[in-house]
């Protein structure tokens, strides 16, 4: 995740989280962002690579406001995925 320091997130809700582990599965990056964020994101798209059975290292989370977005970006931002 990166974090924007301009006016540029103004309207944002939806964040690209990068570098996650290949192995993780949606529903572990679920139970991650339900840690603080239970209920207050209403799409997660982990794409999948259906050959290797695996992520492809990026998801996208869109958030119910932009107050939240930016939550989520304050809290997760250099955080690794683990």
């Amino acid at each position: 995740l990166r974090k924007e320091t301009s006016g540029e997130d103004a309207g944002r809700t939806t964040a690209m989280l990068r570098n996650i582990p290949n192995k993780y599965t949606r529903d572990m990056l679920v139970d991650q962002l339900n840690w603080k964020f239970k209920g207050l994101f209403n799409f997660l798209y982990l794409p999948i690579d259906f050959k290797n059975k695996c992520n492809v290292g990026y998801a996208f989370i869109n958030f119910c406001s932009e107050e939240l977005y930016q939550q989520f970006v304050d809290l997760f931002d250099g955080v690794p995925v683990s």
